[in-house]
């Protein structure tokens, strides 16, 4: 079995609010499963991350993060939100396109 390269995903979530208990929940139970809401970039600069979103570092591929965060947003909502992933490369360029 060959290991994989550490890789770091954001995913952002949307889903219909019915609360600030909602945000609650969800990001205490990401940050509980080691989900961040900020990251460092290369360069040593500290981003946080926008509202909904976070952070995960991990050898696991795009596919197998996606598939936790969605069963982490329903345990957290009781309800299946709707999840986008992109690497934090990506989603860093597309939240700073002036750099």
């Amino acid at each position: 079995m060959s290991q994989s390269a550490t890789g770091c995903f954001v995913v952002t979530f949307r889903y219909q609010e019915e609360g600030l208990t909602d945000l609650a929940k969800l990001t205490g139970q990401l940050t509980r499963e080691g989900f961040v809401t900020s990251v460092t970039d290369e360069k040593g600069v500290h981003h946080e991350l926008g509202s909904n979103s976070f952070a995960f570092i991990t050898t696991l591929d795009q596919g197998d993060v996606l598939q936790l965060a969605q069963g982490f947003g329903r345990l957290a909502l009781g309800k299946q939100p709707e999840v986008a992933i992109d690497t934090c490369k990506d989603y860093l360029q597309r939240l700073h396109t002036d750099t």
